[in-house]
């Protein structure tokens, strides 16, 4: 059903996962500095 409703708005869901993945991957960059790094978060 996922592939099915993603056939019929190909558009909207791939801005959606995209904005989706982006998101989720700049939370995770900045928790792996602030673990990795703490005082990158100084400045």
């Amino acid at each position: 059903m996922v592939h099915f409703r993603f056939l019929l708005q190909p558009h909207e869901s791939f801005i959606r996962i995209l904005t989706f993945f982006s998101c989720i991957a700049v939370v995770f960059k900045w928790t792996r500095i602030n673990e990795v790094h703490p005082l990158v978060s100084l400045y």
